[in-house]
């Protein structure tokens, strides 16, 4: 009798499975609904680390090829020291870049208040437009480069990873099909995420918790298909 083929795994990550692995979890629903309370004790900033963490869980699993990736609910501290170095990452990365157009701003608002009169709100309003451009300019691009530095810093369970700006930026141009892909799913699901809680607030939540696991399956996908990071030998390189 023949052996059935194995299926060649494609070079790109597979958007459908990204809707599908979720819910081949056997226990998805008892999962959920943890992960549910979580992201319900984001509003009061609780849960945040804990949701931070499991998702850095997940993206670890992926990465390593896990076929059931969600984690048990079992590891809470782990998941709350971990998911303060994800918030402290996303912090940094964002503070820097408002830094130079905040500065900007304020120098502007206290030039045009100390010169007074049309001319001082005439400079007070430039002043606020060029920090609002270098706001686009600078934190646009630290938000599509900031999942690099977060796949790195988990996978390699290295805070400085996420400060490895070179290393970073060559994760991206290996692979940046699959990159944009992820933060494509990234974008889709919280849009998803966002349509639930406006429906109706009470499945807002497990679809937020839904969202955050498939963004960081995607990103997982991206460390698992890197030649440094995942493949058949990268990852077991890494972790040995």
């Amino acid at each position: 009798m023949a052996t059935p083929a194995t299926p060649v795994e494609t070079q790109y990550i597979d958007f459908g499975r990204a809707f599908q692995f979720f819910f081949e979890d056997p226990e998805w629903q008892k999962k959920t609904l943890m992960g549910s309370l979580f992201a319900l004790l984001t509003m009061v900033i609780v849960g945040a680390p804990f949701l931070a963490g499991y998702g850095m869980a997940v993206l670890r699993r992926t990465a390593r090829g896990d076929a059931r990736p969600l984690p048990e609910w079992d590891d809470y501290g782990k998941f709350f020291m971990d998911g303060l170095q994800t918030i402290g990452l996303y912090l940094i990365h964002i503070f820097g870049a408002l830094l130079i157009p905040g500065a900007i701003g304020c120098i502007a608002a206290l030039v045009g208040g100390a010169a007074g009169g049309d001319a001082g709100g005439g400079l007070a309003g430039l002043g606020m437009m060029v920090a609002i451009l270098l706001v686009i300019l600078l934190v646009l691009p630290v938000l599509v480069y900031f999942p690099a530095a977060y796949i790195r810093m988990t996978v390699l369970e290295r805070f400085s990873a996420g400060f490895e700006v070179r290393e970073n930026i060559e994760l991206i141009k290996r692979g940046p099909g699959n990159y944009f892909l992820a933060l494509g799913i990234y974008l889709l699901t919280q849009v998803i995420a966002q349509f639930a809680f406006y429906l109706c607030i009470l499945p807002g939540f497990p679809a937020t918790f839904w969202a955050h696991v498939v963004s960081a399956w995607a990103m997982g996908e991206v460390a698992r298909r890197d030649p440094v990071l995942g493949g058949q030998t990268g990852y077991a390189q890494v972790f040995a």
